[in-house]
């Protein structure tokens, strides 16, 4: 689950950085969201809380990523 972990917050980290089209962001951002939480899930069971902390941070920032992709929509268009 560690490495689940792992990928969650280098989506999250992806989808605040951006880049690529918002559809595709906001995507690459509900994916960190949803793999974060996967993670923290099985890190509490598994790994005695070992990623748990990189596993919130991949959520955290899958949620700011998700957030952003409707908030720069709306100010924009």
């Amino acid at each position: 689950m560690f490495a689940l972990a792992v990928i969650s917050a280098v989506l999250g980290v992806l989808a605040i950085l951006g880049g690529v089209p918002l559809a595709v962001n906001a995507a690459v951002a509900i994916a960190a969201v949803v793999s974060g939480h996967i993670a923290q899930i099985g890190c509490k069971k598994l790994c005695n809380q070992r990623g748990a902390k990189l596993a919130l941070a991949g959520i955290v920032l899958g949620y700011v990523g998700i957030v952003t992709s409707v908030v720069i929509p709306a100010f924009v268009g």
